[in-house]
């Protein structure tokens, strides 16, 4: 019985000692942006993600071809609320909503993006790889330029 209550309470505090030591890690996205849109057209689409890490420029592309300055494709130096589509489909300029992470413009495309997909940008690797590769109900705002 003794032995028990013994393992009990290193336990309950191993675990006490570990969640104070445990920071989560937030993604931040401007609050203007998280509001959905009261109307457009909804587009089931394949949502990934994509990162400039300075810190660790191998973890947002562990093979990259040139290195990467964090500039878009048009010119923009990459941040939140900015993503990468099909120019075919969708132009520079296009505006969407993203359940989950919010309002993007499209400013930069990928040899890898085709079709009805988007890459959204994160502030880093680790907010990359916790989107993950998902399929959503994006709302097309505004079609570009």
């Amino acid at each position: 019985m003794t032995y028990y209550l013994i393992l009990a309470t290193v336990l309950i505090l191993g675990l006490g000692i570990l969640l104070c030591l445990w920071e989560p890690k937030t993604i931040q996205v401007p609050l203007a942006t998280t509001q959905a849109p009261s109307r457009g057209v909804v587009i089931p689409m394949v949502i990934t993600a994509y990162c400039v890490d300075y810190k660790r420029p191998h973890a947002c592309d562990p093979l990259p071809k040139r290195p990467y300055d964090g500039l878009t494709a048009t010119g923009k130096l990459a941040t939140i609320g900015d993503c990468a589509a099909d120019w075919s489909i969708f132009p520079p300029g296009t505006v969407f909503y993203v359940p989950g992470y919010g309002r993007c413009v499209v400013e930069d495309k990928g040899k890898e993006v085709k079709g009805l997909e988007l890459d959204v940008f994160m502030e880093s690797a680790w907010g990359a790889q916790m989107w993950g590769r998902q399929t959503l109900p994006v709302t097309l705002i505004q079609y570009g330029r």
